[in-house]
């Protein structure tokens, strides 16, 4: 194949953190004002959770306005809050019997803005991490990109929302009619920050010597980062209701940072040139912590994750690193099986 030196094959890589990810639709919003359509600029979409869901979304067509409004509208679907007394009963649900929400919101609200889209008609080619609980293993739902990649193309993307953001005690695993015997949970627990995946889908079938591309750019934007600093005075030891919420989020957070500096230090090692733009959690106020989390959805949630989200897509879309990403749209993609009609 002829190498394409004229542009850069180019990524978006979105993390996970649940409600968190208004904050991701409104950045993705403030960069839209001024790069219609934004996801037209973008190859590869690679996303983990609600990264997962707002990539697909994206690659069904869906305008980051749209994802915006979405998050607004559906987030208590997803996550209902309730009265005092249900909301305790679910954190005992959550530390001890059956999880703290059912999926049913969940489907609902997927279908809403996923409707029956299959993988095989994304406007974008994709990468989801999810894990696959009974045999422990990674596993990545992708589009048709290449002839040896025939597995997905006929799953409905709101089967694979689900399968990539089923948090563990948030919501129950994921099961899908096209992988018997597979229970999916929530890619956050190895991939959390996607970049590696999309960096690694783009050598392994677009950039380098012999392919079309020659180079890549990576965008990678994560959430917001609302876990609070362990203090040294605390007890060593960890039970599992003492400690296994803050394992949990420890882990998520660690994965996005340590991603991070995987792909900084990696791509200058590798065969082709690699520009990497991360858009950091911002730096959030101690009096905003008690607003924000991954299930946390009320009226002041969304004034402060769209206050923060706007401020950081206001600020990022104005630097030159930013601005490159859509200096020309990408060419739709082309897939390499014959699919159900």
């Amino acid at each position: 194949m002829v190498t394409d030196l004229s542009r850069p094959f180019k990524v978006l890589a979105l993390d996970g953190g649940g409600y968190k990810g208004l904050y991701t639709a409104c950045v993705l919003h403030e960069l839209e004002k001024f790069n219609k359509p934004l996801a037209a600029h973008f190859d590869l979409i690679s996303g983990t959770s609600v990264g997962g869901l707002i990539a697909l979304a994206l690659a069904a067509g869906k305008t980051a306005a749209e994802i915006k409004t979405f998050f607004l509208e559906k987030g208590e679907t997803i996550f209902p809050q309730g009265t005092w007394v249900e909301r305790k009963r679910r954190i005992l649900g959550q530390l001890i019997n059956g999880g703290k929400y059912l999926d049913d919101g969940l489907r609902a609200a997927l279908g809403s803005i996923l409707g029956t889209t299959y993988m095989r008609e994304a406007n974008s080619y994709l990468c989801l991490p999810t894990l696959n609980l009974p045999t422990l293993s990674p596993f990545v739902f992708k589009t048709d990109h290449d002839f040896e990649l025939t597995r997905d193309a006929d799953v409905p993307m709101g089967d694979v929302a689900r399968a990539t953001s089923a948090a563990p005690t948030y919501l129950p695993v994921a099961e899908i009619d096209a992988f018997p015997g597979c229970q999916f949970v929530d890619g956050g627990l190895w991939a959390n920050n996607p970049s590696l995946v999309g960096l690694v889908e783009a050598f392994r079938f677009f950039v380098g010597p012999g392919r079309r591309y020659s180079s890549v750019k990576l965008l990678s934007i994560g959430t917001v980062d609302d876990s609070k600093p362990r203090s040294i005075t605390r007890p060593r030891n960890l039970s599992i209701i003492s400690g296994g919420r803050e394992i949990l989020a420890a882990t998520f957070a660690a994965q996005e940072r340590a991603i991070a500096l995987q792909v900084k230090f990696l791509k200058d090692a590798l065969c082709s040139p690699v520009e990497y733009v991360r858009i950091p959690s911002p730096t959030i106020s101690p009096d905003h912590l008690p607003d924000i989390g991954l299930d946390v959805v009320t009226e002041t949630s969304k004034k402060t994750l769209l206050m923060y989200g706007s401020r950081a897509g206001h600020e990022w879309n104005r630097k030159p690193e930013i601005t490159a990403f859509f200096d020309e749209p990408t060419e739709p993609p082309i897939f390499r099986t014959t699919t159900k009609t």
